[in-house]
């Protein structure tokens, strides 16, 4: 049985340069995508990239220490950074 997580949305309204917004039009269209989904699927990329960043930067913190064994936290952070 599958279960189905409903999701708020919220509305944005943002501006842009001409020539980016025609731009942006011209790369949804090409990928029979709304703008929409266009710009959520870049601010989603640009949220993963930052989260990664985060991890790895955490990470990085406790091996620094030299009182810390990081041997166990090198595989997970590897998992972490490739698990989309």
């Amino acid at each position: 049985m599958g279960y189905t997580v409903l999701m708020t949305m919220k509305s944005l309204t943002i501006r842009l340069p001409e020539d980016v917004y025609n731009e942006s039009r011209r790369i949804a269209h090409n990928r029979q995508e709304s703008m929409n989904i266009l710009v959520r699927q870049a601010l989603e990329a640009v949220a993963r990239e930052e989260k990664e960043k985060e991890l790895f930067d955490a990470f990085g913190l406790i091996g620094d220490d030299p009182d810390t064994d990081i041997s166990f936290a090198e595989a997970m952070q590897w998992e972490a950074i490739n698990n989309e």
